[in-house]
């Protein structure tokens, strides 16, 4: 079955669409459009016509903040799966960002297939909740819902990844009206991001010609790599910028006729997604209860065919009534299906997995827990009525306590610490901890 995807991206005065069908080959891109607007009034007007035009509503939609609203940092993460992975990050941004964690939306990009034995290389993503709100707030007012925000530069990893199989390092460049950013590329991995607000007009060839050249210097001093060959793509409003880089700086410079939105509409072996999690999940709950409709209808119509052909045939020699009956069936167990689905979400954050402890118990372990340990790996064990907790303190004291606080909970009657040791991370030392909490019997 065909899947349509559409990526939306606004700039300072246009709108650059695209489409695709995802089919079980290769995605076929259609309707790439690029629509100007002098207004929020005519942004929201022309979004509006798109959705109408391309059936947006119907699709899965992507868009992307510019490289230069976006905090991206290369680090280095203790050995991980995906899960504890995410734990990590949440704990370790507050090192790099530059504005409080609390106001931002974080998630990671591994630059590698994740190791449970070896560091791992990621990209750190992050956004303040202000400038999310404010982009978004220019869809909802047209009707749209994004089921996926990320940034121009992933756009430009797949394409590079499928249009350029370089051995050497090389970088690429993307302007649109008020924004550009350059990557570096080494053995086809996203070594460096950088991204920037357009400098005025009379300064800006010179401007954007000197943050190329540090860009390039900032890889060549530790890494002693030299870059042979800059891509950029093609677009109304980077000939003259172009121009002056070729005669300015020696290089080669290529271009692509690639957009670069369509890189989103590439398959990829990894993605992020900035949209906060409470989004996320009013998504998945909404498309299911569109698709629920949409059954009940087709239920409603296949019945009222089923009692017309009724009269016509006999329902032990009529073909045809069969299929309808057959199809009726089918529809039945999809909706019993949906509305299973509907209800497990409304419990999918007090239960995970084969977690059959009760709410106010749940509560009780994350109301006890410092700000600063985190929870790497909980478990349950019902025959023997246990929860163990593998965590990570910022200290032995800090392991300690944590354990005494559990032995003072009225839940618990007895609290054991199976052991404990330091974990380097980065430059810090932390403590990894066991505890085996057996629960009273009521």
């Amino acid at each position: 079955m065909n899947k349509l995807i559409s990526v939306i991206e606004i700039t300072a005065s246009s709108i650059r669409f695209a489409q695709a069908e995802i089919t079980a080959e290769k995605p076929v891109i259609t309707n790439p459009e690029e629509l100007p607007f002098n207004s929020r009034e005519t942004l929201i007007i022309e979004l509006k016509k798109l959705t109408v035009k391309h059936k947006i509503s119907s699709s899965y939609l992507i868009t992307a903040l510019p490289r230069a609203q976006v905090f991206l940092k290369k680090i280095t993460i203790p050995p991980a799966n995906v899960q504890e992975a995410k734990n990590i990050i949440q704990y370790e941004a507050e090192r790099y960002l530059p504005f409080s964690v609390d106001t931002a939306v974080i998630d990671f990009y591994p630059l590698n297939p994740l190791s449970e034995t070896s560091p791992n290389e990621i990209l750190l993503i992050a956004v303040k909740k202000e400038t999310l709100d404010k982009y978004l707030e220019n869809f909802s007012t047209a009707g749209l819902c994004p089921d996926n925000i990320t940034v121009s530069s992933f756009a430009a990893i797949n394409l590079l990844a499928t249009v350029s199989k370089e051995t050497q390092s090389f970088a690429f460049l993307d302007f649109n009206d008020s924004f550009w950013e350059i990557g570096i590329f080494s053995d086809n991995v996203l070594a460096i991001s950088r991204g920037f607000s357009l400098p005025p007009a009379e300064s800006m060839p010179d401007l954007i010609i000197n943050e190329i050249t540090n860009t390039l210097n900032m890889l060549a001093k530790p890494a002693n790599e030299k870059i042979e060959k800059i891509y950029y793509f093609h677009s109304k409003d980077n000939d003259k910028i172009i121009e002056k880089i070729k005669n300015n700086l020696p290089i080669s410079v290529t271009g692509l006729n690639s957009a670069m939105l369509t890189g989103f509409l590439l398959p990829s072996a990894c993605s992020i997604n900035l949209l906060p999690d409470s989004i996320k999940e009013n998504i998945l709950r909404k498309r299911n209860k569109t698709l629920y409709s949409k059954i009940i209808k087709t239920t409603l119509i296949a019945f009222a065919a089923f009692l017309a052909a009724f009269f016509i045939f006999t329902y032990f020699k009529s073909s045809s009534n069969r299929e309808i009956i057959k199809n009726i069936e089918s529809n039945k167990k999809e909706i019993i299906e949906l509305a299973r689905i509907d209800s497990k979400l409304e419990t999918i954050n007090n239960y995970k997995n084969n977690n059959n402890l009760p709410l106010e118990i749940l509560n009780e372990i994350s109301k006890t827990l410092p700000g600063n340990v985190y929870i790497r790996q909980f478990n349950y064990d019902y025959t023997q009525n246990t929860v163990t907790i593998r965590g990570r303190a910022s200290s032995y004291d800090t392991a300690s306590k944590t354990a005494g606080a559990f032995g003072k909970s009225r839940y618990f009657a007895q609290v054991t610490n199976k052991g404990s040791y330091t974990a380097r991370v980065g430059d810090k030392d932390l403590v990894d901890f066991e505890l085996q909490l057996q629960l009273k019997l009521k």
